[in-house]
């Protein structure tokens, strides 16, 4: 049915204890680090989700400014400013 969801891989990090320590386990399954708290291993993986947020954000940049040079002929700064203009004009209200 093309309502249903595919399955989705497992995309959150889990802590393990490791002895009197606690071990961060990446959804891939791979052992990140080994941590003296359970505290210290939730503050990595919320450093962690930052940064993917981050590298995320700057691949799908990266890849609009790229589109928008492509399409319109133009500089990467002039696709740059144009597609910050257009994000300042969505959300300030107007379309």
């Amino acid at each position: 049915m093309l309502d249903e969801e595919p399955p989705r891989l497992k995309k959150e990090y889990s802590i393990r204890h490791y002895g009197s320590q606690f071990m961060l386990i990446a959804p891939c399954g791979e052992q990140v680090g080994v941590y003296p708290t359970e505290e210290a291993a939730r503050q990595d993986i919320e450093r962690f989700r930052t940064e993917s947020m981050s590298q995320t954000a700057k691949i799908l940049v990266e890849n609009a400014i790229r589109a928008q040079m492509q399409l319109h002929g133009v500089d990467s700064e002039t696709a740059r400013q144009s597609l910050l203009a257009r994000f300042y004009d969505s959300t300030s209200g107007s379309a």
